[in-house]
C-alpha cells in the first residue's frame, strides 16, 4: 500500500507557524534569533505532526505489526 502524498498546505502552514513564532519571539521578547529558533522549530515540529496525522493520514489507523519488539534478558532481572 502507497502512502498518501500530503497536501501542499500542510507544509505552507508549517512554515507560516515557524515563521510566526520566530516573529513574536523577536519582535515582541526581544530574543535574539537563533535561540528563537529554538522554541520555533519545537512548535512548528509538533504543528506539523499534528497537521499530517490529522490530514494526511486522516482515517487511516495502522495496522500492528507483531514480531518486532523481541523480549530482552537482563542479568538477574529475568525476561522483562
Amino acid at each position: 500500500m502507497a502512502l498518501p502524498s500530503p497536501p501542499p498546505s500542510c507544509y505552507l502552514a508549517g512554515l507560516a507557524l515557524n515563521l510566526a513564532v520566530m516573529a513574536v519571539a523577536v519582535e515582541l521578547f526581544a530574543i535574539p534569533y537563533l535561540a528563537a529558533r529554538i522554541p520555533a522549530t519545537g512548535i512548528s515540529f509538533i504543528g506539523n505532526h499534528l497537521g499530517q496525522s490529522r490530514i494526511t493520514f486522516h482515517g487511516q489507523r495502522p495496522e500492528r505489526v507483531k514480531g518486532l519488539l523481541l523480549p530482552m534478558t537482563l542479568p538477574g532481572t529475568g525476561n522483562l
